[in-house]
């Protein structure tokens, strides 16, 4: 389904976004992780990293904490994020590449395609405050990502913060299948201060 564009009372000119790419199709999501046939040998230094993460059922995963942060983060006892909120800001949170990377490639390898080309989404983008840690990233489709319905949403985050001059709460959930850490439902809305829906997204 494709983007659908709604003007209603309560959103002015703003739109509920149904995003046409999912970040993973339940097709793909695996229960256990097998990765005896990925050669780690011939992966970049982020895959590596994303491979060592993910080796030995998502040992290391495990150990890393991605509660709390500038984006108030929940997570699971799997150490996933499943939530997340932000006032939002002009101001940029700044970017961490090589753990963007990382992320992404955490999406690449437990759909087993190295080719799928996950990359490390923000929950809360950049542009409006969000950080690149590991409370604010998860893997994500690369096309939704970069061009899709959430970044649209993105974009529409921003306009509503600059039409309104008004503090704005943006708030993430997070779903998943079974142990793995690629996000299988993802939604999103843009609150005013008054807990008004501005916008929202769902994939």
């Amino acid at each position: 389904m494709y983007a659908q564009k709604e003007k209603t009372k309560d959103s002015g000119s703003y739109y509920k976004a149904t995003a046409q790419f999912k970040p993973c199709s339940k097709k793909n999501v695996i229960q256990r992780l097998d990765l005896s046939k990925v050669d780690r040998s011939k992966l970049n230094f982020n895959a590596q990293s994303a491979f060592d993460l993910l080796d030995n059922n998502r040992a290391n995963f495990k150990k890393v904490d991605k509660s709390g942060g500038d984006v108030n983060a929940v997570q699971d006892s799997e150490k996933r994020v499943t939530s997340a909120y932000k006032v939002i800001s002009n101001v940029k949170g700044g970017r961490s590449p090589a753990l963007q990377s990382t992320i992404g490639w955490l999406g690449n390898l437990e759909a087993e395609n190295i080719n799928a080309g996950h990359n490390g989404g923000h929950l809360i983008a950049d542009s409006l405050g969000g950080s690149g840690t590991w409370q604010n990233m998860v893997p994500q489709d690369g096309p939704e990502n970069k061009w899709g319905d959430w970044r649209k949403y993105e974009r529409e985050n921003k306009k509503a913060m600059e039409a309104t001059g008004d503090p704005l709460i943006v708030r993430v959930q997070l779903g998943y299948t079974g142990d793995s850490v690629l996000p299988t439902s993802w939604k999103s809305q843009i609150e005013d201060k008054n807990g008004k829906d501005v916008s929202s997204y769902s994939a």
